[in-house]
């Protein structure tokens, strides 16, 4: 099954070129300039010397996949690139999975992701978001599967083992890599961080009689990893902008429709977007847009659960699955779970207030994979809720897992062009 679903992935997303055919549109465009540039300038060395030297120009489009496709800045390869990004995340997804979780499980996500519409449609795109999936999600099963005893967070004394001395380092090189990647790597960071801190609590709370100690060095490993990694990119924003996190993107949360960003940038800096923005309008103002942007973020969030190669009713699969992740989550009883959840309703709420500039499935497909492995635990779960008959409901699903795989293939290659 697993293997099946690896290849039906790769045969959706080729199907899929045929409909994103135009290198000219919006992220793609960009990216395949800013690549060109970077080759024609002396590849991805000169590109790291340029942003410690703080003069590397491009302050939207994060560098990282700039750097990848620069190797062939061309349309056919980028496509190529992506499809390869994707393809290596389903396939570390899976294994990892099989790993820390059992077959059924591992089965079940392959096909859901290899399957996703959402997924797909990303990994046959160039843009960052398929490279951004990658970093989060092992980040997320980096945690997940080291949280089994819900304190590794929790106690200095954790820290003494180089294991976990390796998972503090590797969450923070992960993290750092996101950010390299897009602009919302911080938040990211931030919210992980501020989780790790509540489960001290949480924990400190459970045991009363043994109180343990705050994790500091675990958050000050991860953010030395966090900072060596994402370094590049950090001293360009402070010597070009004075701001480390600097992102031409944060103008649009104070604006109220698209502007041309560079005639903005001459007009206002960023501070004083915000200033305008908050002096034009009133509190009811910012709470309405809040909560007709949740309306459809929501909407777009719970169709991208969906198969391919269905549009809109995408929106009939996609919610029993995202049922089942939440099932997932309550069922697993790893802290995780909870960071998860964090992850997932704090980016709503930002893309909510970002949609009228812009909506996209794109923007969430980074907690995908999370929290389809929660999906498939959860079904796994409720098809083992008699003991007695799961040695038969496991082919069963198995079996349906392995049908609705080929049935969306067949489909995709029927209905696409």
């Amino acid at each position: 099954v697993i293997l099946v679903s690896w290849c039906c992935f790769i045969l959706i997303v080729t199907q899929l070129w045929n409909v994103h055919t135009d290198p000219t549109s919006n992220d793609p465009a960009a990216f395949l300039r800013y690549a060109k540039e970077v080759q024609e300038s002396g590849g991805v060395s000169a590109l790291l010397s340029q942003l410690f030297q703080g003069t590397y120009q491009e302050a939207n489009q994060h560098p990282l996949f700039t750097a990848l496709l620069s190797w062939s800045p061309t349309f056919s390869h980028g496509k190529l690139l992506s499809l390869t990004i994707g393809t290596l995340t389903l396939v570390l997804v899976t294994l990892w999975t099989a790993h820390h979780w059992n077959l059924t499980v591992a089965a079940i996500v392959s096909v859901l992701m290899a399957t996703n519409s959402a997924f797909c449609a990303t990994s046959a795109l160039v843009t960052c978001e398929g490279l951004l999936t990658l970093f989060i999600s092992l980040t997320w099963l980096l945690l997940a599967s080291n949280d089994q005893n819900h304190s590794e967070f929790n106690s200095d004394s954790t820290i003494a083992t180089p294991i976990r001395a390796r998972l503090y380092l590797a969450t923070g090189v992960l993290l750092g890599l996101a950010y390299l990647t897009k602009g919302t790597g911080p938040l990211f960071l931030v919210i992980t961080l501020l989780w790790m801190i509540a489960c001290h609590f949480i924990r400190r709370r459970e045991q009363e009689s043994s109180p343990t100690a705050f994790p500091n060095k675990p958050i000050a490993m991860i953010l030395i990893a966090w900072i060596l990694v994402a370094s590049p990119l950090l001293t360009r924003n402070i010597r070009m902008f004075g701001n480390p996190i600097y992102n031409d993107n944060s103008y649009f949360l104070f604006l109220d429709q698209f502007e041309n960003l560079p005639n903005l940038k001459q007009r206002m800096t960023v501070g004083e977007a915000a200033e305008q923005y908050l002096a034009q309008h009133r509190v009811g103002d910012m709470l309405q847009r809040e909560a007709e942007g949740l309306c459809w973020e929501s909407y777009i969030f719970v169709r991208s659960f969906g198969p391919a190669p269905l549009d809109d009713s995408r929106l009939l699969f996609g919610l029993p699955i995202l049922l089942l992740a939440l099932a997932g989550i309550v069922a697993e009883r790893r802290q995780a779970a909870l960071l998860l959840l964090a992850w997932t309703i704090c980016f709503l709420i930002m893309f909510a207030w970002y949609l009228p500039i812009a909506a996209g499935q794109r923007f969430t497909v980074p907690l995908l994979p999370p929290l389809l492995i929660c999906a498939a635990a959860g079904l796994a779960r409720i098809s083992n809720l008699s003991s007695a008959q799961s040695l038969l409901r496991r082919p069963l699903v198995v079996s349906f897992a392995l049908a609705w795989c080929i049935i969306s293939t067949v489909l995709t290659c029927i209905m696409l062009p």
